[in-house]
């Protein structure tokens, strides 16, 4: 949903935060997001930081590394997506 929302609406980059075993598991399955800084101890001692995902990066190393499954992303189909942004419910 975020691939097609974020190309739908013009938005090149994917900025969130993250816990470093989760950004860990996003790079073995051959996502192309970049640690922006430290990952830093948050809450209970939890190492959380901030990555960036670059659709245009998306399109290039998973469609090559993972086409099966890029060409998944690309056609998903939302059958409520349309309807959810007509009547304003997000």
């Amino acid at each position: 949903a975020m691939y097609h929302w974020s190309k739908e609406n013009g938005y090149r980059y994917l900025v969130t935060i993250v816990e470093k075993r989760y950004y860990i598991l996003l790079k073995r399955s051959r996502f192309p997001f970049e640690q922006v800084g430290d990952f830093l101890p948050l809450g209970e001692g939890v190492l959380s930081g901030i990555v960036m995902l670059d659709w245009k990066n998306v399109d290039v190393v998973v469609k090559e590394k993972r086409p099966e499954f890029y060409d998944w992303l690309v056609n998903l189909q939302a059958p409520y997506h349309r309807q959810s942004q007509l009547r304003a419910l997000y």
